[in-house]
């Protein structure tokens, strides 16, 4: 076998390492902000909805289908608006 550089090996460790816990970071804050995000929503909602047109109150589970309603049609419209025209 060759010889292999350990501070090489350690530094593609720590690499690996810091991949790792920065995707684990991301994932914990994900399921912790959208139901903070459904929350809110349903604060609003229930804020204002109801008074100016007369809508009903909504719970958390409609809350939180509705953040994922508009981030599914937010990424299609941003989708199509990304297309170069060819002249």
């Amino acid at each position: 076998m060759k010889n292999i550089d350990k501070g090489f090996v350690a530094e593609i460790a720590l690499a690996i390492g810091a991949i790792l816990a920065l995707t684990l970071a991301v994932i914990a804050l994900s399921i912790i902000a959208i139901p903070v995000h459904a929350f809110i929503l349903k604060l609003a909602w229930n804020y204002v909805m109801p008074t100016l047109f007369g809508l009903p109150k909504i719970g958390f589970w409609q809350a939180l289908a509705l953040v994922f309603v508009t981030r599914i049609l937010i990424k299609s419209s941003n989708s199509n608006t990304n297309h170069c025209s060819k002249n």
